[in-house]
């Protein structure tokens, strides 16, 4: 009996390790560039480096168990960022969205390691360390090109993508895993990541992420609840934990945080001391790959009882403190925003010649490498700070809202359109958007109830969009579009109040796009009728909640 609940919790494991491939999100890959990948190494490496000196140092460990215990100390729990970041409102900004993009290619990391220490069992080689590194960067350019390029190719050729459809992509992924896991084992990787990379070649279909949700979540979540508990609790010498030694080697592990800590210098300019611990305090949580990689190493008698016990210790106080710790980053982060607006705000009241502006920046173009970097760096060189910042993806495009703001006073000769203008310009030549000849050929967001997407002008009449009982609706297709504009103050407004009114309209343009992305599939899987009437009861729904 025991080992039958074993192997149920395993094959919960196999689920989250399937689930992490099937939730990369290559759109966010993309915009985020090579920062993410550098955040992700770096907060892999230098704990690794850490882990190994301090079990080689303090407890004179053999150099296997050493790169055990370093290799437990390197994976970042997603899950844990994931919802901290959710409830501070804090996603999808550019700190928020460098976290997960790290946090995804660290699992990668994470799985490459795995693999390692199995290989280095016995009388290890040059050839056995070579083996399982090579294998598994073929295996991720491999499957992962696959799901890159052929695999969005696919998809669109299939028009109508009925329930049985995504039925049958469902079984194909598990079968796919199953395939893939056999073939990594054989190659010399970890089977873990044939898991990971097949539930990766569909993350492109986001209806198997809904079926996933609704259908093998809450399975998921039980089988984990077993492997946690069968194969990582039970076998914490719980008798152990307070003995002076482990006590000892837990306090010192806690330092290779430090190691997690210094991705914060790469959080996305201009660096700030708010930006560093956002991204240090959340890539310095470990959590379910640290006591996946720990397990495994016991599993294989690599780690010693006493050595697994200090781990899953240290594991356990980072998960508790990590959170803790973003959490108040983020109420700070929240409240040095509103101390900022307030100052400002009562400059301009001061000083009316003074134009400390606030603008509101509305941006949808094609996803590219390294989007948001550039554009800081371009709202920078105008003399321009974001205040807050919101980004999603819809299909190959990238749909933004930022509240940017200047302490410069604009110059006496240039007035506000102007000024305007310029950021307009500038903007737009970086993300490739250009209003062309006549204004009717340029796209902008229309305003609630419709849920947004980007429109021509000449697409529809106010009377279409905005009359829900309008027996026609054109929904056109997304395409580059730029809309910059002066925000203003609340009258009479006190501390903080103008910025809680920028968050919820940042929640409210989030909401739209969600939508957009939802009425896209609609648009794609059924009838034009069908499409119609999903549209209509959309618009109808967000006119009632904001009503």
């Amino acid at each position: 009996f025991p080992n039958a609940l074993v192997l149920v919790g395993e094959v919960g494991l196999l689920l989250l390790v399937l689930e992490a491939g099937l939730e990369v999100d290559l759109q966010l890959l993309k915009r985020i560039g090579v920062r993410g990948l550098i955040v992700a190494v770096v907060g892999s490496m230098v704990p690794l480096g850490l882990g190994v000196g301090i079990a080689m140092g303090i407890q004179k460990m053999e150099v296997m168990e050493a790169l055990a215990v370093g290799a437990s100390l390197s994976p970042t729990s997603m899950a844990i960022a994931l919802n901290i970041l959710k409830v501070g409102k804090s996603l999808q900004t550019p700190s928020g969205q460098l976290i997960i993009a790290a946090a995804v290619i660290d699992d990668v990391i994470a799985l490459i390691l795995l693999s390692e220490l199995k290989a280095l069992q016995g009388t290890p080689s040059a050839l056995a360390i070579a083996t399982p590194i090579i294998s598994s960067i073929a295996f991720i350019a491999g499957i992962g090109g696959f799901a890159i390029f052929a695999m969005p190719r696919i998809m669109k050729r299939v028009e109508n993508k009925s329930e049985t459809f995504i039925t049958l992509c469902v079984f194909g992924m598990f079968t796919l895993s199953i395939g893939l896991m056999n073939a990594t084992y054989y190659g010399q990787s970890s089977f873990l990541l044939g898991a990971f990379l097949a539930g990766m070649v569909f993350c492109t279909l986001p209806q198997i992420k809904e079926v996933w949700h609704s259908q093998v979540k809450r399975i998921e979540t039980w089988m984990l609840r077993l492997f946690f508990s069968t194969t990582i609790a039970f076998k914490v010498p719980v008798r152990d934990l307070w003995d002076p030694k482990v006590l000892t080697f837990t306090a010192a592990l806690l330092i290779p945080l430090l190691g997690k800590m210094v991705t914060g210098v790469f959080a996305p300019r201009p660096l700030t001391k708010i930006s560093f611990c956002i991204i240090g305090f959340a890539m310095s949580a470990w959590g379910e790959f640290a006591f996946v990689v720990a397990n495994t190493s016991l599993e294989l008698g690599i780690m010693s009882q006493e050595t697994f016990a200090s781990v899953v210790l240290a594991v356990l106080i980072s998960a508790i403190v990590s959170p803790w710790a973003l959490s108040l980053t983020l109420l700070f982060s929240r409240k040095q925003k509103e101390i900022l607006q307030y100052q400002v705000e009562m400059g301009v009241r001061k000083r009316r010649g003074a134009r400390h502006a606030y603008l509101e920046v509305d941006i949808c173009c094609l996803n590219r490498w390294g989007l948001i970097d550039g554009l800081i760096s371009t709202l920078s060189r105008l003399d321009l700070s974001v205040c807050d910042f919101t980004v999603t993806s819809i299909e190959n495009f990238s749909v933004m809202r930022l509240y940017v703001w200047t302490r410069a006073e604009l110059a006496a000769t240039e007035s506000e359109l102007a000024y305007i203008q310029r950021v307009e310009q500038a903007v737009g030549e970086y993300c490739g958007i250009s209003r062309g000849e006549e204004d009717s050929d340029f796209g902008f967001l229309p305003p609630s109830p419709i849920p947004s997407a980007v429109f021509r002008r000449e697409d529809f009449s106010d009377e279409t969009i905005f009359s829900p009982g309008q027996s026609e609706i054109i929904f056109s297709d997304l395409y580059p579009a730029l809309n910059v504009k002066r925000w203003q103050f609340l009258q009479g407004s006190r501390e903080g109040e103008s910025v809680r009114q920028m968050q919820s309209e940042l929640d409210k343009f989030n909401k739209r796009c969600h939508s957009a992305r939802k009425l896209g599939q609609i648009r794609r899987s059924k009838s034009l009728a069908a499409m119609q009437s999903s549209i209509i009861r959309s618009a109808q729904s967000s006119a009632r909640q904001e009503s």
